[in-house]
């Protein structure tokens, strides 16, 4: 999973995406996923594997995380689809 080309990440009174005129501001409880993102974890096996390490919780509730994160922050996601998180 990849951000868009141009997408910025700005932190000023929380943590936003912007791009263009686009603005979204980042959850609390995905700032360990943007986090592995800034890292540079772009592969959605490894993303899978590294958030249900994080939150403790098996590889489908995982799936079920990312594919939230794809809905919620999908206009800032480079091809974003919710079945990709789960490989169909």
């Amino acid at each position: 999973m990849r951000w868009k080309i141009d997408v910025e990440i700005i932190r000023d009174g929380g943590i936003w995406l912007r791009l263009k005129d686009k603005r979204k501001r980042i959850k609390k409880e995905d700032i360990e996923i943007l986090k592995l993102m800034e890292a540079g974890i772009v592969d959605d096996d490894e993303l899978l594997s590294r958030v249900a390490k994080l939150t403790d919780s098996d590889i489908i509730s995982s799936g079920f995380r990312l594919a939230q994160f794809v809905e919620d922050y999908g206009d800032f996601i480079a091809q974003a689809t919710k079945s990709s998180v789960f490989g169909m």
